[in-house]
Formats: structure tokens, sequence, C-alpha cells
């Protein structure tokens, strides 16, 4: 028995990142917009996803607006939003599942950084998902301190 969970402990992988060109240039935003949510296959746990990040980024400096609030935002401060995309896959060589929070300025269309969480190994694609996410929200949490 403690062999077999050694064996499945040492085919889990766990990885997280964050892809930031410059860190300083982050600060001067203080408002996001979440885009939408791409994925290969359009699984039901895209919804859960979604709501997770977005909920995510309420704890964050970031003051979240809806679609609807951009427009009434001012010049100004749309030169201080950010629009967060998220997405998903499922590496089918690796069998990993990954989730990406990228962060684009709102006003210029140009990506400012990445935060990924990967998971393999899991006991579901479900699990595997909602690890991956907890990485993905983790690395966003640091890079939005």
């Amino acid at each position: 028995m403690i062999l077999l969970l050694a064996l499945g402990l040492a085919g889990c992988e766990k990885t997280d990142w964050t892809v930031v060109p410059n860190r300083a240039m982050l600060a001067k935003y203080h408002f996001g917009a979440m885009d939408y949510v791409v994925t290969e296959n359009g699984a039901a746990t895209l919804t859960d996803l979604e709501f997770r990040v977005y909920d995510a980024l309420t704890t964050t400096r970031l003051m979240m607006v809806g679609e609807g609030q951009i427009e009434t935002l001012s010049d100004e401060q749309k030169q201080q939003l950010l629009v967060v995309r998220v997405s998903s896959s499922v590496s089918v060589d690796s069998n990993r599942t990954i989730v990406s929070i990228d962060f684009v300025d709102y006003m210029t269309g140009r990506p400012l950084a990445s935060c990924k969480g990967a998971w393999r190994g899991g006991i579901t694609a479900k699990r595997d998902m909602k690890r991956a996410t907890d990485k993905a929200i983790a690395e966003m949490k640091k890079l939005l301190r």
C-alpha cells in the first residue's frame, strides 16, 4: 500500500510560475476587468474557473469593474485598467492541466504578465483543474500585492 502511494505521488507534477517582463510597470494599474474564458473543450468546470479567479481578484489591490462600467471610467482610469484573461488547457502528450491568468493593458492591448498553474497526476480531471487553478491564483495574488 505504501509503495503504491509513493509511486502515485512520484507521478504528480506540481508547477506554478509567473512571467512578468517589468514588474514595476504593474504598479500603475488600479482597475481590473475580466475578459473571457478560453478552453479547448468547453468543459463545465470553466464557469467555476472564471468565478474562482474573479473572486480571488476581488481580494487583490485591483478594483474590479464590469464591462458596462468601463465606459464610465475616465481616460486616466482606463490607462490604469488591466484586462484579465483566463484560459485552461490539457496537454495531450503529458496529460498536464494548465490554467493561465493573463494581464493585458486595456488601452494598448499589450500583454503585461501571465500567471500559470499546472498539475498532473491527480485522481480526476476536475481535481487536476482545481489544483492548477489554485496554483495560478496563488501566483496572481503574489503578483498583485
